[in-house]
């Protein structure tokens, strides 16, 4: 399994890093995972194992556990900005990251009618989740125990889409619905945005 000492160190994503954000100070921040492995249904399989300072062994990265840290519900969009720079300043794989980032999007999105600025910040996540997911395919891909596999469904295409749309910007929002098919079993997201798109051109 493939684990990362921090989101910036994944190729493709164009990470810089967390701003304001002492990553030596943050727990686990040097912790590196054991590959676990054992058999089921006639098969090997592998997990990561992260022993902590204090002996204690877990499943969770130091990403993960941080990611779930509670914040109060009253906490405003900087305090929450600033826990997501922090988890992705951890170790963790790479579905640890994408959920942390989703989370937070989501989070901002609640927020957007009292603090309407987070909407630049929301677009900017959601664009960060979607270069993580093009760079590393398998983040939401699970298979079932028939055999069968499918993605995860990733919120970060449909708000884009939904932003996009909204404000007129309907090229754009066809770009990210052309990304989200990659990561769906259908098409259907593309219509009526191209069809939208025909009508825009055909009036100019």
């Amino acid at each position: 399994m493939q684990w990362y000492a921090r989101l910036a160190e994944i190729p493709g994503i164009s990470y810089p890093g967390s701003p304001g954000v002492q990553r030596t100070r943050l727990p686990g921040h040097d912790l590196k995972p054991d590959v676990q492995r054992y058999d089921f249904d006639d098969r090997r399989r592998e997990f990561l194992s992260w022993t902590h300072r204090d002996g204690t062994s877990s499943s969770a990265s130091p990403a993960k556990n941080w990611e779930t840290q509670p914040l109060p519900d009253s906490a405003p969009p900087q305090a929450i900005l600033q826990h997501l720079y922090e988890v992705l300043e951890l170790p963790g794989v790479a579905s640890d990251y994408h959920f942390a980032i989703q989370g937070c999007f989501e989070r901002l999105w609640g927020q957007r009618r009292t603090h309407p600025w987070v909407m630049g910040e929301i677009e900017k996540l959601c664009w960060l989740d979607i270069r993580l997911l093009e760079a590393l395919p398998d983040t939401l891909h699970y298979e079932q125990t028939d055999g069968t596999s499918f993605y995860a469904r990733s919120i970060a295409f449909e708000r884009l889409i939904q932003m996009y749309e909204r404000n007129g910007y309907l090229a754009e929002a066809l770009d990210v619905a052309q990304r989200a098919t990659r990561f769906h079993a259908d098409d259907t997201i593309l219509k009526p945005l191209r069809e939208r798109l025909a009508r825009l051109e055909a009036e100019q």
